[in-house]
Formats: C-alpha cells, structure tokens, sequence
C-alpha cells in the first residue's frame, strides 16, 4: 500500500506548477502537466487506493480518446509523482507496476508532390496573406518542423544569406535548421509585406491582424489553405512526417536527419521513416522479381 501524508492531492498543485516553473520548462509542457495533474486530482479525490486510481483514470482517458492521448496523461502522471515521492508526499511510487497503454503503430498519410503543387498554388499572389501563406508552408516543407517551432519564430531566428532558420524546440532545447533557396527566397518576399504591417515592430516573425500569429492561428491558416488546394488533413504534423519521409526515400542519413528533426531518441527515425521504410521495401520487391522466377 502507498501511503500518502498530505490530505489532499489537488492542494499540492500548485507546488507542482512552481516546480515546473524552476526547471524551466516551455509553456507548452507546463500547461500540459498541469491540465494532467489537474485532472488526475479531481478524478482521484478523496481515495486511498493511488495505484487503483490511477488505472482507472488511464481507463477513462483510453475510453473517450485515443490510445496516444492516454499515452501522453500516462507520461505526465509519471513526472507528477516522481516529484510527490522526491517530495516525500508517497513513500513508494503507485505507478511502479502500472504499464503504459500501448498505442499502435498508426502511418499518418504523407503528401504527394501533386497535393503540395496544390497547396502552394492556392498562395500565389503578392497580398500579405499569400506571401506569409507561401512562406510558411515553405518552412513546413523544407524542415519538417513542429508547429510550435515554426509559429515561435523570431525576426532574429531567420538568416537567409546563411540559408538557416534557427527554432526552440522540446526541452527548450535550439537548433539551427537549413533552408532551401526557394525558401529563403519565399521569406524575404514576405518579409518585405511584413515592414509595412501595422504590427512590424513586433519581434515575431508571422503575424496576423492582431499581433503576432497565434498556434490556433496558424492552425486555421493550413486549414483554409488545405480547403482552398482540395487537400485533406493539412496540419504541421503532416508535413513533418512527409519531410522525414522525403529525406530518406533520397538516400538522406538517419544521424542527419535526427539533427534537423530535433529527435534525441532513434526510436523517432522508426516512427517517422515508416513510410519511406514501407516504400524502399516495396521497390526492393519488385526489383528483386523474386515472384516470376518460377
């Protein structure tokens, strides 16, 4: 049995909030702890049982989402209460037994060099919107970057004579990402739109009618964009996975591409490379002829 010696866990939330604040986490993660923990202490309340509530929230989150939702609330649960022992709030941790939900390997849908003609012809135009609109997904195409990383950038992140946009990414953790020139080129004709907004001041890189362009923002830019081409399902995480994808049906490094992605883990080369991985069999396969030798 674990012990727990406070009363309430939801009254040591915001100890934990000031924690992730001293560790200098991104915004970002800290709101997804805490809306984890947040939750977790509001399902959990009142009960001795911390392993028992544990699987049954896990349950609830597999219930009325997806496996990698619950995946993710497993995650935080865990660095929520690893800090509840390093604490001595519990003296064991109820999560030792308690596996994580396994979520399936799922190939997300790669675009095709037709659906990208079409989403950067909709963005044609020399109107502010059309030149930031083609810019962006430039920047999707080229990197393969978050959609955080991207939205995040800074006047000051952008060097096109180098031909390099330098990105926060997980873990707050910087790094420089190459461009192409038609890229770079994309950029600097946006950016000439950008010195006459009424918002140029602003440090931001992309910005929309009200200040600097927001992560739902940017959201509703790709799809409108993504309505406007035909094309289905148009968000970052697409295009990250067809960059990975693009990289290594090339014949591009794994080490390199691990660089540019921002991925510490090689495990994310599997995830990510699925597709291509899929692609360079089937052409082996038919290179081989190994079916018609008979």
């Amino acid at each position: 049995m674990v012990n727990f010696k406070s009363n309430s866990l939801t009254a040591l939330v915001p100890d934990w909030r000031r924690h992730l604040r001293a560790k200098n986490l991104s915004p970002s993660t800290i709101r997804s702890y805490l809306y984890v923990a947040e939750q977790f202490c509001s399902a959990a309340n009142g009960t001795s049982n911390l392993p028992a509530a544990i699987e049954s929230y896990l349950g609830d989150v597999l219930d009325r989402s997806s496996a990698s939702n619950a995946a993710k609330h497993y995650r935080s649960l865990q660095q929520f209460v690893r800090w509840l022992v390093d604490e001595g709030e519990l003296d064991a941790n109820p999560m030792a037994r308690i596996h994580a939900p396994k979520v399936p390997e799922q190939q997300v849908a790669i675009f095709t060099d037709a659906e990208l003609i079409r989403l950067l012809s909709v963005c044609k135009g020399n109107a502010f919107t059309q030149r930031r609109s083609a810019a962006i997904l430039r920047v999707l195409m080229d990197t393969g970057c978050r959609a955080a990383e991207v939205r995040g950038l800074q006047l000051g992140d952008v060097d096109l004579d180098m031909g390099t946009i330098t990105v926060l990414g997980k873990g707050r953790r910087v790094r420089a990402v190459p461009i192409s020139a038609k890229t770079a080129e994309a950029i600097s004709r946006y950016l000439r739109q950008r010195n006459r907004h009424l918002h140029a001041a602003l440090p931001d890189l992309w910005l929309g009618s009200k200040g600097r362009l927001t992560t739902s923002g940017l959201g509703q830019l790709l799809d409108r964009i993504g309505l406007r081409a035909n094309v289905m399902h148009c968000h970052a995480h697409r295009f990250r996975h067809t960059s990975a994808h693009q990289w290594l049906s090339a014949g591009g490094g794994e080490r390199s591409l691990m660089r540019i992605m921002g991925w510490r883990s090689p495990a994310m080369l599997s995830r990510y490379g699925a597709s291509a991985a899929d692609e360079r069999a089937k052409d082996e396969f038919r290179r081989l002829n190994l079916g018609n030798r008979l």
